[in-house]
């Protein structure tokens, strides 16, 4: 394998684990803001917020798994 290969699956790499940062992140935010909610009355955001945070998870979830398969697609 190439050096250059090499250093593109680690950069396909790194760019994966920062997305995996920001889905936990994500997923904790909108588990306080239901928790919140539910267990203590309090609504730290709107539902439309929840709702939109939801969607950005869902988003995000799925530009990280379509960019593996673009990744190895400019190899052909």
């Amino acid at each position: 394998m190439s050096n250059n290969t090499d250093m593109s699956y680690r950069s396909q790499g790194q760019f994966d684990a920062r997305l995996d940062v920001v889905l936990d992140s994500l997923r904790v935010a909108i588990f306080y803001a239901k928790y919140s909610v539910k267990k203590e009355g309090v609504e730290l955001i709107p539902q439309s917020d929840i709702d939109d945070l939801e969607y950005m998870q869902t988003k995000l979830k799925a530009i990280q798994d379509r960019s593996f398969v673009h990744f190895l697609d400019q190899d052909d």
